[in-house]
């Protein structure tokens, strides 16, 4: 009896467990090394291309990218719910978003209603003339490329070099803002206003990436009024690169294919 007692008195033990959460961090593992290897390859493209052009020298950089876009997609997912993440930071960081749609959609009524003056006209002159001769004769697969690569970079950096005062982001978005309102002027005023139906169907996808590329480089400054800066810091970078590995590169691959279609079938 006293034995059957001292049994139900027992209470049953709770198992503690040594596993730690994961944290969100690079770890000395594969993919970091994956991912250094890569941007070292980089470097070492852009010094040699600096002496002398090869072939060689594109397939270094080809290789570099395919090991930096191979490691960062390996470590988010091995993180898990890339994409239910990235939308999760993309709603946190909505605030930002809106102030670059603010900022676009205002420089682009000021591009359609005030000329630029003669100086900065002669400029996108120039930046047309260029953008025409290196896009001309380019078959439907070499412009989804040249397109995609464009806007590949000009999000990427805008929204990695955010940490400078937001400065890149907020630039990138009043000069494209004011050049889309200045060459819509000019558009409608040689056709119609229905001639802007052909930026709807790619606008529909690289408009939004650009916008949370641009966004999330704004937020990306404000680590610096953060408690703990560094932690800060880390946390806004990783995940902005989840969401543009994840949401933006899909986006602005999709609009690439359309609007090189659509420049192809028009040409």
């Amino acid at each position: 009896m006293i034995k059957n007692k001292r049994n139900r008195e027992k209470k049953p033990s709770k198992k503690i467990s040594n596993k730690k959460p994961r944290k969100e961090m690079f770890s000395l593992d594969i993919f970091y090394i994956l991912f250094l290897l890569g941007l070292f390859l980089l470097l070492i493209n852009y010094l040699l291309s600096l002496a002398f052009a090869s072939v060689f020298i594109n397939y270094i950089r080809y290789f570099a990218w395919l090991l930096i876009l191979f490691s960062s997609y390996s470590y988010f997912i091995k993180l898990g719910n890339p994409l239910k993440k990235s939308i999760k930071y993309i709603k946190e960081s909505k605030l930002f978003i809106y102030i670059v749609l603010g900022i676009f959609f205002l420089f682009s009524l000021i591009g359609f209603i005030i000329p630029p003056p003669e100086p900065i006209l002669e400029l996108i002159k120039d930046l047309l003339k260029n953008l025409i001769e290196q896009t001309e004769g380019l078959s439907a697969w070499q412009l989804i490329k040249y397109i995609f690569f464009n806007n590949l970079k000009s999000s990427f950096f805008a929204m990695i070099f955010g940490f400078i005062f937001a400065i890149p982001p907020l630039i990138t978005a009043i000069l494209n803002g004011y050049l889309l309102g200045f060459i819509s002027t000019i558009a409608i005023n040689k056709e119609s206003i229905l001639i802007l139906w052909r930026i709807l169907p790619h606008g529909i996808f690289e408009l939004p990436a650009i916008f949370i590329s641009m966004g999330l480089g704004i937020k990306l400054f404000t680590f610096l009024f953060q408690k703990d800066i560094g932690k800060s810091f880390f946390d806004f970078l990783t995940n902005s690169l989840r969401v543009f590995l994840f949401i933006i590169i899909p986006l602005l691959v999709i609009a690439a294919i359309i609007e090189g279609i659509l420049i192809s079938f028009i040409s």
